[in-house]
């Protein structure tokens, strides 16, 4: 799959149905090291303590890690949170991990340079990998240049297993984020 072009904006078939297909990639065991457990044990507390809803956090170690963080994201859903408030507990919860000072640094040192969306794309691997899994950079789906980055298979997808979760609590917060918090335009294209 890494060798493999951006191929998201090419029509997988020809027929009338819009249902969005299953992904045919086999299933991935991760592997989550200390720096992944930190940063999910920090997601879930912000999230907990941000959600709308009281959000139970599970303690237990069978229970850690990513398939905990989603489990509890199910119950804010469970609990009749609207895709807004879902959207925007999450977009609080990445900017409590970011703090007050990483966006304004990143803004000055990144956003509206040339190297903007390559190294944005170099470091994402690293600081979003908790989340989304192994990456790694690759070609823009949009004008082929560097700047795109490749999730070899999506974590947060894989593990929830729900297109809902993904759309309203990654997908679309990411995109915020990313435009209106460090100044880089990023698409998503689960795929």
């Amino acid at each position: 799959r890494i060798q493999l072009p951006n191929v998201e904006d090419i029509p997988i078939s020809t027929t009338t149905n819009t249902t969005l297909l299953d992904c045919n990639l086999p299933n991935v065991t991760y592997n989550e090291n200390i720096f992944d457990w930190i940063l999910l044990t920090l997601t879930r507390k912000y999230y907990k303590d941000l959600a709308p809803y009281p959000i139970e956090i599970h303690t237990n170690s069978a229970n850690n890690g990513i398939k905990a963080l989603l489990n509890e994201m199910i119950t804010l859903v469970r609990a009749g949170a609207t895709p807004d408030q879902q959207k925007n507990t999450v977009l609080k919860t990445l900017r409590m991990l970011m703090t007050s000072y990483l966006p304004p640094f990143y803004r000055f040192l990144v956003t509206n340079r040339p190297w903007a969306d390559f190294s944005t794309s170099v470091v994402a691997p690293y600081v979003f990998g908790y989340l989304v899994g192994p990456s790694s950079p690759n070609r823009r789906s949009q004008d082929g240049k560097r700047g795109g980055l490749l999730v070899h298979k999506c974590k947060f997808l894989q593990q929830s297993n729900c297109k809902g979760l993904c759309l309203h609590q990654c997908k679309l917060p990411a995109e915020e984020l990313f435009f209106k918090d460090l100044g880089v335009q990023l698409y998503v294209k689960p795929n």
